[in-house]
């Protein structure tokens, strides 16, 4: 067992992920109204559990949220190629655009550095 409490055997045979096609047979069975009633119950609860910080929980509704979405996902696109297209280049440019916020934030820590560093330099220099 490791420091965060878990161990890599454990985690090895947890990591086995329900195919696709499992998930779509599941989300036609209930179909797209109650799939996403059900997904609006599962953020309210991972909701909950975030805000308690309780772990176990955590894990679980995020579980949950991310079954089904890709239930969502499957309703929405197994019919709809533009669908599914539209929502990969959203997705690929919200990406791209917190990457490219990050890169901004670093630049003004950088440039902050550098007018501090450089203002204690000349405060030195006329000592």
């Amino acid at each position: 067992m490791n420091a965060d409490g878990c161990n890599r055997q454990e985690r090895a045979a947890s990591y086995a992920v329900p195919r696709l096609d499992v998930l779509g047979d599941i989300a036609k069975h209930y179909g797209l109204d109650h799939q996403k009633y059900k997904l609006v119950e599962e953020m309210a609860e991972l909701t909950q559990a975030l805000m308690k910080n309780d772990e176990n929980s955590i894990l679980e509704e995020m579980a949950d949220v991310t079954i089904l979405l890709e239930q969502l996902k499957h309703l929405l696109f197994m019919d709809c190629e533009e669908r599914k297209r539209l929502y990969y280049s959203i997705r690929q440019m919200k990406i791209s655009r917190q990457l490219k916020r990050i890169k901004e934030e670093e630049d003004r820590k950088m440039q902050l550095a550098r007018r501090i560093f450089f203002s204690e330099s000349k405060e030195v220099e006329q000592e």
